[in-house]
């Protein structure tokens, strides 16, 4: 926790963050917290959780700039084991960026097995997913918002799959 990662390097979706993305290692009880992630290109998502049991990935900024197209700033999966936390963290594209999912889940095999609240998506469009590809019953989601530009409402609230 407490980092900072400068994912600014040539565009490659195989660059991601931080992965827990194998079975041969103990992904259980990973913490990643207070983090900011600085994304000027195409890369793989800022963190990608794979097959972890009991994580929380809280209090991170995603900053996607330029006019760049970032897939899944997180992502989360796991076909034998995915349980964790996903909470007050800020995903932001600014300068123009896009980021097509803000939080991506599947393959989760469990009813619930992820808890989305209170995370702030911003600069955003409409064609954007703020939380997507999770299958019906996979993620419990509650008070997460959208930032308006402007004149607009000052932030929609969404509690469900997009």
């Amino acid at each position: 926790h407490d980092c900072s990662f400068d994912m600014t390097a040539a565009a490659s979706t195989s660059t991601i963050g931080i992965a827990t993305t194998t079975t041969a290692i103990s992904t259980d009880d990973v913490v990643i917290a207070r983090c900011t992630f600085r994304i000027n290109s195409a890369q793989g998502p800022a963190i990608r959780m794979a097959d972890c049991f009991n994580y929380t990935i809280e209090d991170n900024q995603i900053r996607v700039y330029d006019a760049v197209t970032l897939a899944e700033a997180i992502s989360v999966a796991g076909v034998t084991l995915n349980l964790g936390t996903i909470q007050r963290n800020l995903i932001v594209g600014q300068w123009g960026a896009t980021v097509v999912i803000g939080i991506a889940g599947g393959d989760t095999a469990s009813t619930r097995a992820v808890y989305i609240a209170d995370n702030r998506f911003g600069g955003l469009s409409s064609s954007d997913k703020f939380i997507d590809t999770f299958d019906s019953a996979d993620a419990l989601i509650v008070e997460n918002y959208l930032a308006s530009v402007g004149a607009g409402s000052g932030g929609a609230l969404f509690t469900a799959i997009t």
